[in-house]
């Protein structure tokens, strides 16, 4: 179902799909490009007004695209802003902007280092004596191969039904185990390196 948007200080009129989302970019002077922010497609608002406050060095440029989440379509540009802001109040946002990184409790399974612990506790107590016979023993890093395995000869929808369904799981792990969500949904700050600035 599409929807139509008019944005208040341009009066460009936009149409979208409910599926589609918007994201705030910036490019650097190798013209390497930088997600900022992303925003579902009910928050078109809140991605516009966050295209206008969004401060950049004088000379380099910000983006406002949509994206829709069908491979099949291309991004559209529907805002280019050229920067105002000079390098002394980027640094000075740049400061204000730094915020705690949330860290949760990891452990190793196999090759992951960074396994959520609940997930690995949860692995640790499994009885792999009830498991069916193999030639090979049940370690952890045969149970996370045989799992690959097996995703990986699925057909393309089954795939994705397992993969929506363990990110939910995974997600439930980290919470668990000490990490933020709301991390994913906050405003992501750009690296600024002396060459940027000059």
């Amino acid at each position: 179902m599409e929807k139509t948007y008019t944005d208040k200080i341009t009066q460009k009129t936009i149409q979208f799909k409910e599926n589609c989302v918007f994201t705030i970019e910036t490019r650097s002077r190798f013209n390497k490009r930088f997600i900022k922010r992303v925003y579902k497609s009910e928050d078109v608002d809140a991605a516009f007004k966050e295209f206008y406050d969004t401060a950049i060095i004088e000379g380099y440029y910000k983006y406002l695209y949509m994206r829709s989440q069908e491979k099949s379509e291309s991004e559209v540009l529907i805002l280019r802003m050229r920067g105002f802001a000079s390098k002394a109040s980027m640094e000075n946002l740049r400061l204000k902007n730094k915020r705690p990184l949330t860290r949760m409790k990891t452990a190793s399974i196999a090759n992951l280092t960074n396994c959520p612990i609940t997930l690995s506790n949860k692995l640790k107590n499994e009885d792999t004596m009830e498991y069916p016979v193999s030639i090979n023993p049940w370690t952890n890093s045969k149970i996370v191969f045989c799992l690959l395995s097996y995703l990986l000869s699925l057909s393309k929808e089954e795939k994705l039904a397992v993969l929506r369904e363990g990110d939910k799981q995974l997600s439930i792990h980290k919470e668990l185990s000490g990490y933020s969500l709301e991390e994913d949904n906050m405003v992501k700050v750009d690296v600024v390196t002396k060459d940027d600035l000059l």
